[in-house]
């Protein structure tokens, strides 16, 4: 495996939002990293897409420490 020199680019933060063209309305997925923001321009029902997606994970996610913290286990902040 090659060793890196540096780290990847680690996202922080994602979001979609639209704007408006000459072409119409577009999406935008703009994913903040470690090393900056990068932005791409989509379609709206793609963006549509991400943000469905994105949502149902976070409520899967938000479910999924509620069980395990009712059954008395709590995911440790760090390790």
């Amino acid at each position: 495996m090659k060793r890196m020199e540096k780290a990847p680019f680690v996202p922080t933060e994602i979001r979609v939002a639209t704007v408006r063209a000459k072409d119409g309305v577009l999406g935008v997925l703009s994913i903040q990293t470690t090393e900056g923001r990068l932005d791409i321009a989509l379609d709206l029902t793609t963006a549509d897409a991400i943000v469905d997606v994105s949502t149902a994970f976070a409520q899967s996610w938000i479910r999924s420490i509620a069980a395990y913290s009712d059954l008395g286990w709590v995911a440790p902040l760090s390790e």
